[in-house]
């Protein structure tokens, strides 16, 4: 089979690493079928599309912490599907960023919990199945 490729934007290392692992937890694919270019760290190269199965896009450009009347529709439903655990994990790293005050951890977290998530997951194993060759 083909490898897909996972384009990231992450730069803090141990993120990038754990959105990797959520990618190859969720998708069924091993890490050698999982082949990822971090794209804050170079440009992206020259691809030939023939060599893939599929490309998946990571990262988000939503940030949790702000206020619930200040988000779309659309955004409050892309957050709800997220995967929890990553993003908990990448709010923690964040804590010292500027999202949010470093005190308002807890309030943030506690705030990220009650949703339940499963369609995400299923839609990236579907992805998988469908399109490696």
């Amino acid at each position: 089979m083909k490898p897909f490729l996972l384009l990231a934007t992450r730069p803090e290392g141990d993120v990038a690493d754990a959105e990797y692992a959520a990618f190859v937890r969720f998708s069924g694919l091993a890490d050698s079928e999982l082949r990822r270019v971090r794209l804050e760290a170079a440009p992206l190269p020259d691809l030939d599309l023939d060599d893939w199965s599929g490309i998946v896009v990571g990262g988000s450009p939503f940030t949790s912490s702000d206020p619930e009347s200040d988000k779309s529709p659309v955004r409050r439903r892309v957050e709800a599907e997220l995967d929890l655990p990553g993003i908990l994990h990448r709010v923690a790293a964040y804590k010292y960023s500027g999202y949010f005050a470093p005190d308002e951890l807890d309030d943030v977290v506690a705030r990220l919990g009650p949703v339940p998530v499963e369609e995400p997951h299923q839609i990236l194993a579907n992805f998988v199945r469908r399109y490696a060759r």
